[in-house]
């Protein structure tokens, strides 16, 4: 009761502050994100980067929350952001299974999901059913692609900590098939030093939703609304749609990767003509 009694005298004053023009400072959060270029990752000057990334941190300068934004590999943080309050994980792919775990904040990207092989092992997949057919296929452990396949019951899969890893073990002809996005595969080979010539594009599977997300266990529902409210404000505003258009622009001009803007989203693939 007293620690409820605390967080209202809290939000009062949070109240006091916007009627005084100043930012609000928010409760201390934890804010977790994985690298997953080019939503979020470490650029050249060893800079955290991506558009989930500049997103977040206009929240949080909205919200007046400072906290450091932790980059950790996608199961720890996926754990954590299930089992403690608080938390802010980012980006979060929206599916059935995930619905009831997070409080839903924002939409930030869509993406398109490929099937990759080597070009030299000469393999047709023009469907799941395909896919099954091999031996492996590498995925993030613990991402939204491997609880796909694993849903549908696929046996062949190989879970991987990270997407550079995924990579280089698919070039190394370790696995023979790699699922992950069209642009996150783009950023991570030229990272990793790796021909991308040498990888081809064989099965695109769907077009799903990122999100950023707020853990349920024990978060205040103020909280939340907090930052429902300013994810709401910056979309409203126009912010969000400059930030999406700029990466739509630097996409094409340090990647030569097409994207566009549509419907509250940064879409992760051509634009229709």
């Amino acid at each position: 009761m007293a620690s409820r009694l605390r967080h209202h005298l809290l939000q009062l004053g949070l109240c006091l502050s916007l009627l005084l023009g100043q930012p609000c400072q928010a409760d201390p959060m934890t804010l977790l994100t994985l690298e997953e270029p080019p939503l979020s990752y470490h650029n050249s000057q060893g800079e955290l980067d991506g558009i989930s990334v500049e997103v977040v941190r206009e929240l949080q300068q909205r919200l007046g929350n400072t906290d450091p934004i932790q980059v950790y590999p996608w199961i720890r943080a996926y754990r954590i952001a299930q089992s403690r309050p608080d938390v802010v994980l980012f980006t979060a792919t929206r599916s059935p299974e995930r619905e009831p775990l997070f409080h839903w904040i924002t939409l930030i990207n869509r993406n398109a999901w490929v099937l990759y092989a080597r070009r030299s092992d000469n393999l047709t997949i023009s469907s799941l059913a395909d896919a099954r057919s091999v031996d492996s296929i590498g995925v993030l452990r613990g991402g939204a692609h491997q609880q796909l396949l694993s849903s549908l019951a696929f046996s062949n899969l190989i879970p991987m900590e990270s997407y550079t890893q995924l990579l280089q073990n698919l070039a190394k002809g370790r696995i023979n098939l790699a699922f992950y996005s069209a642009s996150g595969f783009l950023a991570t080979a030229s990272t990793a030093g790796i021909d991308q010539q040498s990888i081809a594009p064989l099965f695109t599977l769907q077009t799903p939703e990122s999100y950023i997300v707020l853990s349920k266990q024990g978060t205040d529902p103020a909280t939340v609304q907090q930052w429902r409210d300013a994810a709401v404000a910056i979309k409203a505003d126009g912010t969000f749609e400059r930030i999406a258009r700029r990466w739509v622009d630097r996409l094409q001009q340090e990647k030569g990767f097409n994207a566009h803007y549509q419907e509250g989203a940064l879409n992760l693939w051509k634009a229709p003509d």
